[in-house]
C-alpha cells in the first residue's frame, strides 16, 4: 500500500515544482518573409523585460523559432529583425508577452511598429507595467494608415512619457510625394508591409531599400518640410 504511493507523490512533487516555478519558457516563432527576400541571411532577436534588461539571440537564416526563459511575473517585449547584406536589416517583427500568452507564440510585421516604440519608452524610463499594452498595439494596428510605420511615433512616445497617451495621439504624419530613381529595377524595402512595392508618398523619416541586382543599398530621408535627401552605396555580400 505504502509502496504504491511514493510514485504518485512523486509525481505530485514534480507537478508542484512546475507550477510553482518563477520561471516559463516561451518559444517564438519567426515571421515570414515577403515574397522575393531570398537575400536575408539571418535574424536577430531582441527580448527586453518590464524592468528594462535586455537579451540578444542571433539566428541562422533556416530558423524558423527559438526558445527563452523568463520570469512569469515579468512581461516582456519581443523585437525580431530579419538581417540581409550589410547593412540591410529589416523593420523588426515584434510579439508581447505578459505571461499568460500561449506557446508557441509567433512575432508579427504588423505588431513591430509599436513594440519598437514601447522599447524606446522603457529606454527612457517608462513602466509598462502600469500600462495596457495589449491594448495600445492593437490601437495601434487598427490606426487609419497605408503602414503602422507611417504613424507619428514622436508625438506617441511623447505622450507615454508624459503619461497622458490617448489613441488620439495615434495619428498618420504628414506624406510627401516620393518617386523612386527610374532605373527599372526591383528595390526590397526594409518595411514588410511595402515589400517589393514602391511607395508613392512617404513620411518624415528614413526609409532604407536594397537591390540584388546592383548589390546596391539606397536610404531615402525626408525632413518636416518633405525636401528628400538620397544615399546609395554598394553593400558587403557575406
Amino acid at each position: 500500500m505504502k509502496t504504491g504511493l511514493y510514485p504518485l507523490l512523486g509525481l505530485l512533487l514534480l507537478t508542484g515544482c512546475e507550477i510553482l516555478s518563477r520561471d516559463r519558457t516561451y518559444e517564438i516563432l519567426l515571421p515570414d518573409p515577403p515574397p522575393g527576400y531570398g537575400f536575408l541571411c539571418s535574424w536577430d532577436a531582441l527580448i527586453i523585460g518590464d524592468d528594462g534588461g535586455e537579451e540578444r539571440i542571433v539566428l541562422s537564416g533556416s530558423d524558423r523559432s527559438f526558445v527563452f526563459t523568463g520570469l512569469r511575473e515579468r512581461r516582456y517585449l519581443v523585437l525580431v529583425y530579419a538581417v540581409g547584406p550589410s547593412p540591410f536589416r529589416m523593420r523588426p517583427a515584434g510579439l508581447f508577452l505578459d505571461g499568460r500568452s500561449g506557446v508557441p507564440a509567433g512575432a508579427d510585421f504588423f505588431r513591430g511598429p509599436a513594440l519598437l516604440l514601447l522599447a524606446e519608452a522603457i529606454r527612457s524610463g517608462f513602466d509598462i507595467r502600469r500600462f495596457n499594452c495589449g491594448r495600445f498595439i492593437g490601437e495601434w494596428e487598427d490606426a487609419d494608415s497605408p503602414s503602422p510605420w507611417f504613424l507619428d511615433r514622436d508625438r506617441a512616445l511623447t505622450s507615454l512619457l508624459e503619461g497622458d497617451f490617448s489613441v488620439r495621439d495615434l495619428r498618420q504624419g504628414a506624406l510627401f510625394p516620393y518617386t523612386p530613381a527610374a532605373d527599372g529595377l526591383p528595390w526590397a524595402s526594409e518595411d514588410a508591409l511595402l515589400g517589393w512595392e514602391p511607395p508613392a508618398f512617404l513620411p518624415r523619416g528614413t526609409f532604407r531599400f536594397y537591390c540584388p541586382d546592383l548589390s546596391r543599398f539606397r536610404e531615402v530621408s525626408l525632413d518636416r518640410e518633405g525636401r528628400i535627401s538620397v544615399l546609395e552605396y554598394s553593400v558587403k555580400i557575406p
